[in-house]
């Protein structure tokens, strides 16, 4: 069994793309869908790793841009560089790859991580991780929209069940 990873790093757009297979009619749409994957990585927060960082192409920002807190966060590689070039030099950086796991189907990247002796996990295998977080998510906000039980409830009054 692998230790708990510390960080958890995600191939943005590889699994954007697993996720819808149908594809995306515009950026637009390709945009929402980003920040919607982006809010339910946000989720996962702590629950795989100590931390994550997912990584997207950033093709037409001109310099790389970062969202983060201290436990999760968002990359955008540079214009001339790709998302996987740059989960590549984080994977030959990091100083203790054992405790990485990269997210990709992505034959190269999971390769090199492998290599590398990180963690892998295809977007696949993620995207059950993915959607059992989403389902608890939901319950929980369910559970938390009940209305709270009133004395009333508790202690109905003589005749009333």
């Amino acid at each position: 069994m692998a230790t708990r990873p510390q960080i958890l790093l995600i191939d943005g757009y590889n699994l954007l793309h697993f996720l819808h297979p149908a594809g995306f009619p515009d950026k637009q749409t390709i945009n929402r869908a980003r920040d919607t994957l982006i809010a339910d990585l946000r989720g996962l927060q702590g629950s795989i790793a100590d931390q994550t960082l997912a990584v997207f192409d950033g093709a037409g920002e001109t310099v790389s841009r970062e969202e983060s807190g201290p436990a999760f966060g968002v990359a955008y590689s540079k214009r001339n560089q790709s998302a996987d070039a740059l989960i590549e030099k984080m994977v030959l950086r990091h100083p203790s790859p054992s405790e990485v796991l990269v997210v990709s189907s992505d034959r190269a990247i999971a390769t090199l991580a492998r290599a590398s002796g990180c963690q892998t996990e295809s977007v696949y295998q993620f995207s059950d991780r993915l959607r059992d977080s989403r389902s608890s998510q939901t319950k929980a906000l369910a559970r938390s929209r009940r209305k709270p039980p009133t004395l009333g409830d508790l202690f109905p009054e003589n005749g009333k069940s």
